[in-house]
């Protein structure tokens, strides 16, 4: 990690961790005692059963189910990932707010800086949150919720914990929710529309446009909608300011392919297929047989294999953009038509930066934005510094 002179508190997610940097200091890993506790029961527990495992040739997971697959959803100790989902800023500089999933259960917890001290405000197998945000007056957080027929909705959750309310409904996905800053209390969040199969799988998504909710009167109306691009992570403040990121839409969640390349794609096919019935038999020999149907070579992998990171519907190739990013020294994760659109009450808009993957507003109304691959701060002047890098950034909270 690099970090840069900056009198600014940022935190960030990577990679389902919660890192913080304080006015330029290295970002340090916010370590979830909660999170710990689970690590230590479930180590214990496969102590316990690991016999089961090696008598009958499976993996054990630490709730007693099974895996017929070497490894399958666990890290490379065994242990049950267990990853930061959401963060947001609370009124305290001295405090933040973060939900966090261990795959069985979720919970809401408020970290405080001086004390080093994890207050646990919910916890329980339901609450599973994300793309949270705090309202700057009211004891109130607005999330998303994701369903398991693909669709999300907005949610409200007490502040000091209670039961998730939602809020939005119908056959969208619903995300990034984010109070409008002056009092009252207004939403903006970014909307899409699911298509589905004849059967009810999700076939796409149409475009995401910006919606606001007026919970007082319970008004909806689109801020926002253009049938080209995907509107994303929408922020407004007092005086009617809207900034968000765009980014063409392509249906089905990639750019269209273009003739040789799918040239290419056609030739590989016979080989993918091959490798699919060597995953199947593979998997077939680990059920009856306990033993691998191939011995691998080299060294063995530990962790997920992360190649591609799906954003809002969109498939990033990981590797692709490491590499290109290693070659050219600049640039991130994503393209450079991912903008950041700051749009004023009159219709007038501004691109004030490129290959955003992700960004927040400061209390005093600057931006924090990150490419995936560093954070960078844009003052009121225009000036941007670059505050710190580290590897898939994916969400970044500006403290104050």
């Amino acid at each position: 990690m690099v970090t840069m002179t900056s009198s600014l508190s940022i935190a960030f997610l990577s990679q389902g961790r919660l890192f913080v940097t304080q006015g330029g200091t290295k970002p340090r890993l916010i370590e979830s005692k909660f999170a710990q506790e689970i690590i230590d029961r479930e180590s214990r527990q496969r102590q316990r059963d690991g016999w089961k495992a090696k008598s009958a040739g499976w993996n054990v997971r630490a709730d007693g189910g099974m895996l017929g697959m070497m490894g399958a959803g666990l890290d490379e100790e065994g242990s049950r990932r267990i990853h930061i989902t959401a963060v947001a800023r609370c009124p305290s500089s001295n405090e933040l707010l973060y939900a966090l999933d261990t795959e069985t259960v979720g919970g809401l917890f408020r970290y405080t800086f001086d004390k080093d001290d994890e207050r646990r405000l919910v916890h329980h197998h339901e609450f599973r949150i994300y793309d949270m945000a705090r309202h700057e007056k009211d004891d109130v957080i607005a999330c998303c919720m994701r369903h398991s027929d693909g669709s999300a909705s907005i949610a409200t959750v007490p502040a000091e914990g209670g039961k998730l309310r939602q809020i939005t409904e119908g056959d969208s996905v619903d995300e990034s929710p984010s109070w409008v800053t002056g009092g009252g209390q207004r939403l903006v969040f970014q909307s899409a529309g699911i298509g589905r199969t004849q059967y009810g799988s999700v076939w796409g998504l149409s475009q995401y446009r910006i919606e606001m909710l007026d919970m007082d009167s319970g008004r909806l109306d689109t801020l926002l909608d253009d049938e080209a691009y995907d509107l994303l992570l929408p922020r407004m403040t007092s005086d009617e300011t809207l900034y968000f990121v765009r980014r063409p839409y392509y249906p089905g969640g990639k750019p269209p392919m273009n003739p040789l390349r799918r040239a290419g794609e056609l030739l590989m096919y016979p080989v993918r297929l091959m490798q699919t019935l060597g995953a199947y038999f593979n998997f077939k020999s680990m059920i009856y047989r306990g033993k691998p149907l191939t011995t691998a070579t080299g060294t063995p992998r530990e962790g997920p294999d992360l190649r591609h990171l799906m954003l809002w519907g969109r498939f990033i190739d990981v590797k692709k953009a490491e590499r290109e990013l290693a070659k050219q020294k600049t640039g991130g994760l994503v393209p450079k038509d991912w903008q950041l659109v700051k749009r004023t009450a009159d219709g007038q808009e501004e691109v004030i930066a490129t290959s955003v993957l992700a960004y927040d507003l400061t209390p005093g109304g600057e931006v924090v934005y990150t490419n995936g691959a560093a954070i960078f701060h844009r003052d009121a002047a225009g000036k941007v510094n670059k505050l710190c890098e580290d590897h898939l950034i994916e969400r970044v909270v500006a403290l104050g």
